[in-house]
This record gives C-alpha cells, sequence and structure tokens, in this order.
C-alpha cells in the first residue's frame, strides 16, 4: 500500500493512522515507516499474527536457540491401537527400504489412494500412509461446518479439517504443536515464540493433501484435494520457514513500542507508543477509541465475496483458538452459508463508518481502496460511504502493475483499485 503515501498523503509524520480491517499490516507499516503512530485492528487471529510478527520482529539469536531445541525432537509420540502412548523414530516416517538399503524419502506422491516415495536419489518405490497408530496430542477436531448445521461455503472434499492430513503427517505435526505450546519448551508469549507459531502455521498447507508437485502456496481458494498430490515432511517444512525468517531484515529500521491492549490505545495518541495492534472486531474496538482523536484512516476494507477469509484462515485458527467459530458472526462479508448477502455486507460496512466517523477528527480524512471490478457494487460500496456521514472529497482509479489473483478476476480490470478519499 506504499503508492497511497506518496500519491494522495504528503506526509503522516506525528500523526495518528488508523486501519480498522489491518489483515497483514501493510497499511500500518507504511504508516510507521513514515513517522505516524498506528492503530491497527482485525478480527482474524492468523492475520493478526502475522501483522504482530512483521512489526515487532523479533530477536534473530532467541528464535535460532528456541528453534533448535523444537528441531532436535528423535522420538515422536502417537497412541498405538490399544490406546497406550506408544514412541516412533521421527526418521522411520520419512525412511523407506529399497534393496536392503534405507533411503530418505523427499516427498511422497499420491493417486487417489496409491501412494509412493520419491526418494531423496530420485528412486520411486510403492509406500503407504503410518497405519500402527494415531496422534497422542492434540488435533484440530473440528468440521467445516458452522455451528448453525451449514457447510463452509469453500468446502469441497472433507468434513473434517484433520481429514486434509495424512496420519503420517498429522502425527508430525501434532507433535511439533505440542513442543511449540508446551509451556516448559519455551517462554510463551515472546516475540520469538509469536514467530515461531507463525513459522508453524505457514507450514500447514504444504504438509496437507492440498499439496501439489510444483505449484507453490494456496494458489485456489478452497478446500480442494486433487487427485493427485504430494506429501512433505513437516519437519523440513518448518526448518525451512524458520531459516527464511532467520534471513530477513526487520522491515523498520527502528525499534518500536507496541501494544496490543485496548486499553493502551489512549497511550497511542498521547505518543508512549508507537502503535496498538488489537485482535478483535473493529466495531468493539472503535467504541474503546477516543472520539474526534484520529488524523487518518486509511482502509482497504472485506471484499465482499471474493475471498472467504474466515474459511480459509480456520485452516491455521483452528490450531491457535480455543473456538475457532466464534468471529464467524462478526465477519464483514457476502456468504451464502453465513446468511449474508451483498445487501448484508453493506449494512456491516455502514455501521463500521459510522464509528469510524466518530473517532475522526474534524479535519481528518479517511481514504478507502476498493478491490471490486463491478461497477454497481462500486457505487454502492461508496454510496456506503456517504450513507455513514461522509462527504466524497475525490474518487478515482489506480492501475497496479501487480496484484495478487483474487477469486474470478479480469486479468486486465482486476488490477484497478479504486480510491475513495473522505472528509467529515
Amino acid at each position: 500500500m506504499n503508492f497511497i503515501f506518496p500519491q494522495i498523503i504528503k506526509s503522516v509524520k506525528g500523526k495518528t493512522v488508523l486501519d480498522p480491517f489491518g489483515g497483514a499490516g501493510c497499511i500500518i507499516y507504511e504508516a510507521l515507516r513514515r513517522g505516524a503512530r498506528g492503530i491497527y485492528i482485525d478480527i482474524n487471529p492468523y492475520a493478526y499474527l502475522i501483522a504482530r510478527v512483521t512489526l515487532e520482529w523479533f530477536n534473530n539469536e532467541e528464535l535460532r536457540n528456541i528453534s533448535k531445541r523444537i528441531l532436535s525432537r528423535k522420538r515422536l509420540a502417537y497412541k498405538g491401537s490399544n490406546g497406550l502412548l506408544k514412541f516412533i523414530s521421527r526418521e522411520t516416517l520419512y525412511t523407506v527400504t529399497i534393496r536392503g538399503i534405507k533411503k530418505r524419502v523427499r516427498y511422497y506422491e499420491w493417486n487417489g489412494n496409491t501412494c509412493w516415495a520419491i526418494t531423496v536419489d530420485g528412486e520411486r518405490i510403492e509406500a503407504s500412509d503410518f497405519t500402527e497408530g494415531e496422534p497422542y496430542h492434540f488435533v484440530p477436531k473440528y468440521m467445516l461446518w458452522y455451528p448453525w448445521r451449514e457447510p463452509f461455503y469453500k468446502r469441497r472434499n472433507y468434513n473434517w479439517l484433520h481429514e486434509f492430513f495424512t496420519n503420517r503427517n498429522l502425527i508430525i505435526l501434532t507433535n511439533i504443536w505440542h513442543d511449540i505450546r508446551r509451556p516448559k519448551s519455551i517462554l510463551r508469549d515472546t516475540r520469538e515464540h509469536r514467530a515461531l507459531v507463525l513459522a508453524f502455521l505457514s507450514t500447514l498447507y504444504m504438509s496437507s493433501k492440498m499439496a501439489r508437485r510444483g505449484a507453490g502456496s494456496w494458489g485456489i481458494n478452497s478446500y480442494w484435494v486433487p487427485k493427485s498430490h504430494v506429501e512433505y515432511n513437516p519437519y523440513e517444512l518448518l526448518e525451512r520457514k524458520i531459516n527464511r525468517l532467520l534471513s530477513m531484515k526487520p522491515p523498520l529500521n527502528r525499534e518500536i513500542r507496541i501494544t496490543g491492549s485496548i486499553s493502551c490505545i489512549r497511550e497511542v495518541l498521547k505518543g508512549r507508543y508507537d502503535a496498538a495492534l488489537i485482535h478483535g472486531d473493529s466495531r468493539r474496538v472503535l467504541g474503546r477509541i477516543p472520539q474526534k482523536s484520529i488524523d487518518l484512516v486509511i482502509t482497504d476494507p472485506p471484499h465482499a465475496d471474493e475471498i472467504q477469509y474466515f474459511e480459509l484462515s480456520f485452516f491455521m485458527n483452528a490450531w491457535i483458538e480455543e473456538n475457532p467459530y466464534s468471529w464467524a458472526l462478526n465477519e464483514i462479508v457476502v456468504n451464502p452459508k453465513q446468511y449474508k448477502d451483498f445487501n448484508k455486507y453493506l449494512e456491516m460496512l455502514v455501521n463500521t463508518y459510522k464509528l469510524l466517523y466518530e473517532v475522526l477528527k474534524p479535519d481528518g480524512k479517511m481514504i478507502v481502496i476498493h478491490h471490486e471490478e463491478d461497477s454497481w457494487r462500486l457505487r454502492n460500496m461508496v454510496k456506503a460511504i456517504e450513507e455513514a456521514g461522509f462527504t466524497i472529497d475525490k474518487e478515482f482509479f489506480i492501475n497496479m502493475k501487480q496484484q495478487r489473483n483474487i477469486g474470478d478476476r479480469d486479468i486486465t480490470k482486476g488490477r484497478e483499485l479504486q480510491i475513495v478519499v473522505c472528509v467529515r
């Protein structure tokens, strides 16, 4: 979102910038980089975790040390057929014997129910899943159905989240997660711990049956398992994710003072903190912000029905949330399985914009970025801003040279963003 600042806003230094739909934190990052204070809000736990790790960063040496302990496990716990605790060598699950020689498996290749092991030297041998027991530690056994008995809009192959993993990888993942979350393993809720949790969660897709050879990250926005898929070693995936984090430089070239507490938002306004990163429903959080205290609102609101953030993030949130369904009702989205049509989506947006109107200073501005290509929808999304009390100061389009593929978008038109500048 760095294009917003030089093209529309000359300077934000010393001002307070608010993003009520914070996502991965790009807008608040750009504001902080330019000397502003920031207030970030997002209802999605996984998005919040990404933003917090990115903005507060971590100590490389500390992350390296705790990662070594996590990656050094040699034996994996599982529940035997008699229900008792048993252990198996970690290497055994990704090792096959060919002509009497043990070889390490690079990945398993599946075609329907048929499995082959592909070794590190390129040999291929028929294999199978691990069938001698089941996971001993916590398994996220949640249905891809809403509590009101509607299936997820993006659910295709299975009803249960854990069914998207082989038994072999589920045993590995539950052992890793046990080590990460075990209080005696590391000091919980440190910057390094959050970075490690993020690294683990980012391996889940490639550890699942949805992974395809050479396809990379989650390219199809649904819970879809192709007939031909691959199975990668979660320990190797995690080690690569951690090494990638360790190779990166902090995005901000200065230490920033961050709070995650709603009660400390006033301290951000006074300049005692640089940023407040809040996980929660923006409509509830905005009610805790003093009226007429925010200089600038910059936001990229939810994209109607193009990305089902709750449903797709459920794959990660089920590991970190005690009740991963808890924020579905408050998600601003178009989703027939949540009984939310476009009119309901607009109503929820209007309610949020009204709260933003109240917290914005009399001379403040709100900048809204729309990723919508349907002209009728765009007109109604602009009307929603006006219905909340704002006056449209400017309205124009920016053509993006690089735009992430979201939903069914026209290749050319889908790169166009509508920018709406609003005043009180």
